[in-house]
């Protein structure tokens, strides 16, 4: 298991450092045997408990179980605790939910994969397609492979796909007539096209979410960006609409359903796309509608899978209060939301024998720590702001429960990307050609990669 920290520096009165601690061998996965690993080490290093803020993990249940999870047994030490599931992971399972529900989607991936592995058990056929990508004047781009473990591993994947596709089909129709076949199924192309712009999306505010310090006030702003841009492009009217390889799919797209590709020579390839249920002849029109359809059913679990996963957006959209750049420029209706904002963050941070803060004394304080903080800066983020008050011992003396508050709140990880790169290839913690790794050397690498990053 491995261990990251956040903490101020400046014994509190800095900014926040993300840093690798350890690296604890497991005998088993079970929870009990990670909790107490975990109190172990903060024991050996002598860390008081009341000082612990938060604690993020992965969703799996012996992290986050209800009844045993490690976070539950956290919680018989610190009470108070916040857990988070982390940011990123979250994301990327919404996307894995809704592609659950439809079985459409998993045939799409099985394509992909099935795809990779038709072009890598020959390295004639690899350098056939290299050939063929080059004569449709397209980059020397590998076939990826969806894997579970990697986020962002199906939108490399079906981008690639589209990108491919020319090469692709002209190698099946010459080389493999069942992968023909299923290639050029219509409703496949549909999806391959829609979830590569949908996907795109996704990992944009993925890649968000894997920064060493994610700003907990822009969590729910990325999100409702995305929640928008979906709404409007396959919810509203027209369908797809500045959805750019959706847009190339029908553009491409002739009164045949055939797919035209052009090579370097000009001429033209035709791909005949089939329909997998019968109907009549004017079929075509119906059967984009019903994949349409099924879009559209998809993007509104999409939807319904952010609002499910990110049930603690409300806390860290609390976050604003100390963020001037989001402050309303209507007085009132920033005065309405501060308190909102601030009851949010007293039900966290001021309940219990071991309250953080006071809530009646954030309720004295709040007006005239908001009014000097915009005064300060309007245009100050999150962060910003910290580094511009952190050192001056003014905010301290005249805020002291909001000053609080601020640090703990700096010290939340919502992600746990820094634990996640520990275990990756850019690390250069493991790589193709080595197949094991002793413990001691795994910590050397995790803390030359940390450092690496600080500076």
């Amino acid at each position: 298991m491995i261990v990251y920290m956040i903490y101020l520096e400046n014994g509190g009165k800095g900014n926040p450092v993300c840093k690798f601690v350890a690296l604890l061998p497991l005998i088993d996965g079970k929870a009990e045997t990670k909790f107490n690993v975990l109190i172990g080490l903060l024991q050996q290093m002598e860390l008081p408990f009341d000082r612990w803020i938060g604690f993020a993990s992965d969703g799996a249940s012996c992290m986050r179980g209800v009844n045993n999870g490690v976070l539950t047994k956290i919680r018989q030490y610190v009470p108070n605790i916040i857990g988070v599931h982390c940011v990123a992971h979250r994301e990327a399972l919404v996307v894995s939910d809704a592609c659950e529900k439809f079985e459409e989607f998993s045939f799409l991936d099985a394509f992909a994969n099935k795809v990779h592995a038709w072009v890598g058990r020959s390295t004639q056929r690899h350098e056939h397609l290299r050939k063929i990508l080059k004569a449709f004047t397209l980059k020397p781009l590998e076939v990826l492979r969806i894997h579970n473990v990697r986020w962002l591993s199906r939108g490399k994947v079906i981008k690639r796909l589209v990108l491919v596709m020319p090469a692709l089909l002209h190698d099946f129709k010459e080389n493999d007539v069942n992968l023909y076949y299923m290639a050029c199924n219509f409703r496949l192309q549909f999806l391959i096209h829609f979830m590569a712009d949908v996907l795109v999306e996704m990992d944009r505010i993925n890649k968000t979410f894997q920064h060493n310090h994610v700003d907990i006030t822009h969590v729910g702003n990325a999100l409702d960006v995305v929640i928008e841009l979906f709404r409007k492009r396959y919810l509203g009217d027209p369908f797809g609409y500045g959805c750019k390889h959706y847009r190339e799919f029908l553009r491409r797209l002739n009164a045949n359903n055939e797919l035209i590709y052009v090579n370097e020579n000009g001429c033209t390839e035709n791909h005949l796309l089939h329909f997998t249920s019968s109907s009549n002849t004017n079929r075509s029109e119906n059967y984009l509608q019903s994949c349409i359809a099924l879009a559209q059913n998809f993007i509104q679990e999409v939807i319904c899978g952010i609002d499910a996963r990110f049930n603690d957006l409300p806390l860290f959209n609390a976050a604003k209060l100390f963020s001037p750049k989001s402050y309303d420029k209507d007085v009132v209706i920033r005065d309405q939301t501060h308190k909102l904002y601030l009851s949010r963050l007293c039900e966290k941070f001021s309940f219990g024998q071991n309250a953080l803060v006071d809530s009646f004394q954030c309720e004295i304080e709040v007006d005239r720590f908001c009014l000097q903080l915009h005064k300060a800066n309007p245009s100050f983020d999150f962060h910003d702001a910290w580094s511009h008050c952190c050192e001056q011992i003014s905010w301290y003396e005249s805020f002291p429960n909001l000053m609080k508050m601020w640090q703990a709140l700096l010290v939340i990880s919502v992600s746990t990307t820094a634990c996640e790169r520990g275990f990756s290839k850019q690390n250069r913690i493991k790589d193709d050609e080595r197949s094991s790794l002793t413990l001691k050397l795994w910590k050397i690498l995790c803390s030359y990669h940390c450092h690496r990053l600080m500076h």
